[in-house]
């Protein structure tokens, strides 16, 4: 499976499929830090725009599925990218296509060092666990209490220091 980036001519359609995200039942995983009510026309063209988004597709003509990254904004210095989102956990083919992703956005730009993915413990399944660690993550550390008693959150990161 591909990773290829979206262009800015893809705001409609990446936006269309967002929605469908939405109201379908597809086995997706969302930053527990946003809502993916947040993620909107405005915002994606505004993450165009300012050069903040990454979003990544199998097929540019028909989304099949969706990575989603989210820069530093220049002036933070932070060298960390966010993973937002991406859907179809159980696709066998989603490790490889995270995995190209990476490798692409690794070529990006020398000032990133890693991509960090939260993973609430409400969300945490043993696949989304297993395809994170398939995709070269590691565990980095766990928030307790995150977002209310026995809520934890557990960060699973990727290096993209050389």
């Amino acid at each position: 499976m591909n990773a290829v980036l979206l262009a800015e001519e893809g705001i409609y359609q990446l936006s269309d499929y967002i929605v469908q995200l939405q109201n379908d039942d597809l086995d997706v995983y969302i930053n527990p830090y946003i809502s993916i009510s947040d993620i909107n026309e405005i915002s994606i063209r505004e993450g165009f725009f300012n050069y903040l988004i990454m979003p990544y597709v199998d097929n540019v003509n028909t989304i099949g599925n969706l990575i989603y990254y989210h820069l530093p904004r220049p002036e933070s210095n932070s060298r960390v990218v966010d993973l937002i989102l991406f859907a179809r956990i159980g696709n066998p083919e989603l490790a490889h296509m995270i995995v190209k992703s990476i490798e692409d956005l690794g070529t990006k730009d020398s000032l990133y060092s890693k991509i960090r993915a939260p993973i609430s413990s409400t969300q945490a399944s043993e696949k989304l666990i297993d395809l994170m660690k398939r995709a070269g993550f590691q565990h980095e550390l766990t928030l307790y209490d995150e977002f209310g008693k026995g809520v934890a959150v557990d960060w699973y990161v990727h290096s993209l220091e050389r």
